[in-house]
C-alpha cells in the first residue's frame, strides 16, 4: 500500500467481486435448506436466524411407555425366586434400546400381572398418557394372554399380528383411537429384542 494505491505482487490478479460474499449466493430462493426429520442443533438454529425464521415447526420426541406383562415375572433384585418366576428383563432392555438410540424424550417401565382388569385399566391411562406403548409377554396365544383382548376392548385397532420372524413371531402391532402406536412384543426375552 502506497498512499491511496496499492500494488499487487508480482503474479496476482484481482477481478471484480473477488471475496465478496454476495448475499443470497448461498442458496437460490425456495431451495430447501434444513430437510424434515433433523434434529436441531446450534447449526440449524443458525441457519434459521439468519433466513429471518423466529418461529419453527418441531416435532418432540415422544415419551414411551415399556410394559412387562405376567404373574412370573419379579424384580432384578428379587431373592428367593420360586421355580416358575424370572427376572424381569425384557423392559429393562427395550427401555436402554430406545435411549441409546436417542429417539425418546422420556421411557417409563410397568408390570401388568395376568388379571385382565388390570391390564385393561392400566393400558388405558397409558394410551391417554403416552406417545406410544410398547408391552412384552401376553401377546400369543396362550391361557394367560390378555393383551390383545384387552387392547381391542380399549378401542386399539390391530394393524398385524403375527410376523415371518424367529424369534419373535407373535409380534402385534395397532393403533389407539387417538392414532398412537402400540407394540405388543412376545415375552422370550431374544424374541422381545430381536
Amino acid at each position: 500500500r502506497d498512499g491511496d494505491t496499492m500494488v499487487l505482487a508480482e503474479g496476482v490478479t484481482v477481478t471484480a467481486g473477488q471475496n465478496i460474499h454476495v448475499r443470497g449466493s448461498d442458496h437460490r430462493a425456495g431451495e430447501e435448506l434444513i430437510r424434515p426429520g433433523v434434529r436441531l442443533t446450534g447449526r440449524e438454529i443458525a441457519v434459521a436466524a439468519a433466513c429471518g425464521h423466529a418461529v419453527l415447526n418441531v416435532g418432540l420426541r415422544p415419551r414411551v411407555a415399556v410394559v412387562a406383562t405376567g404373574d412370573e415375572l419379579v424384580e432384578v433384585d428379587a431373592h428367593d425366586i420360586a421355580p416358575h418366576q424370572v427376572r424381569k428383563s425384557n423392559d429393562y432392555a427395550v427401555r436402554a434400546a430406545l435411549l441409546a438410540v436417542g429417539a425418546v424424550a422420556q421411557v417409563e417401565r410397568f408390570h401388568l400381572r395376568d388379571h385382565p382388569p388390570e391390564i385393561e385399566q392400566t393400558l388405558r391411562t397409558l394410551l391417554a398418557g403416552f406417545d406410544a406403548v410398547i408391552l412384552t409377554g401376553g401377546v400369543s396365544k396362550g391361557k394367560f394372554d390378555f393383551v390383545p383382548a384387552a387392547l381391542a376392548a380399549l378401542g386399539v385397532e390391530k394393524l398385524l399380528q403375527g410376523v415371518a420372524q424367529r424369534p419373535g413371531k407373535p409380534f402385534w402391532f395397532g393403533l389407539s383411537p387417538r392414532r398412537m402406536p402400540v407394540f405388543a412384543l412376545p415375552g422370550n426375552p431374544v424374541s422381545t429384542y430381536t
